[in-house]
């Protein structure tokens, strides 16, 4: 994951053990995880885009060996064939009164061919267990910030949901965001958003250009702005590129992060 973010302090990053509560479908391709664990009532809020690590057991195990590690560092120094798989997440709700978090999956295509986290959420079930690390930000608009432009692919809903309902009145919102189908659109923003949806319809997400195309397109605010892109790391590479040598924003005005890479694990 690359990004330009800015994240709690380390001793609010720490392990937090959970099972699943449930798993829902909510679009053709996203299902919600819902985690609860005693400890998540004392689970900090980070930002709107708040994320974690999703520390999973592996295929057939129902435990989660740590062996003492506390860090990131400490995890991935652990033996690979017996250290949690862990993968990158973004919050979608956290509800400290019922101790309960959720996690959306996108869910991409053969469930056979899926990641370890895509086919965990595929066949979650009340009881599995988990552990969450973090959780980390990046989404840091300038006090400044009259307008905002929000991009992202459907790895990236999550965090664009959330930013959008915690957006400033006085502050005028966009959002572009890409989906495999037309299901997967959801509700999204309050009162002076404006939110469009690009389908992709079967084309691969990595050879879409309809973000870019879109933000291209764009006739951008007067007065100084923010821009969040997130997904697949080399459209949002390119959708920064774009702003900054084409349209003159400011890098430190954009926040850009690749949520995954096409044909590359996380590690």
């Amino acid at each position: 994951m690359t990004s330009s973010a800015v994240v709690p302090s380390v001793r609010e990053m720490r392990l937090y053990p959970v099972q699943v509560a449930r798993a829902v479908a909510i679009s053709p391709h996203l299902r919600r995880v819902t985690v609860t664990g005693a400890e998540l009532t004392g689970f900090p809020f980070a930002g709107p885009d708040q994320r974690v690590k999703l520390m999973l057991p592996h295929p057939g195990e129902d435990i989660l060996r740590f062996d003492g590690a506390t860090t990131i560092p400490e995890f991935l120094a652990l033996p690979v064939d017996t250290r949690p798989i862990m993968r990158t997440y973004t919050v979608r709700h956290h509800r400290p009164a019922a101790a309960e978090l959720d996690i959306d999956f996108a869910l991409h295509g053969d469930p056979a061919h899926a990641g370890p986290a895509s086919r965990w959420a595929t066949t979650a079930r009340p009881g599995d267990p988990a552990a969450l690390y973090g959780p980390a930000a990046s989404y840091a608009p300038p006090a400044d910030t009259q307008w905002q432009l929000i991009a992202g692919d459907e790895s990236a809903l999550p965090a664009v949901a959330a930013i959008l309902e915690r957006r400033p009145d006085r502050v005028a919102a966009q959002a572009l965001i890409e989906v495999p189908d037309t299901d997967d659109r959801q509700p999204l923003g309050r009162c002076g958003t404006i939110v469009s949806w690009f389908s992709r319809d079967g084309e691969p997400a990595h050879e879409s250009r309809r973000l870019l195309d879109a933000v291209r397109d764009l006739t951008l605010p007067a007065g100084p702005g923010y821009v969040w892109l997130a997904g697949e790391s080399g459209v949002v590479t390119a959708l920064r590129r774009h702003l900054v040598n084409d349209r003159g924003l400011d890098r430190d005005r954009i926040t850009f992060t690749g949520y995954w890479r096409h044909g590359h694990a996380e590690n």
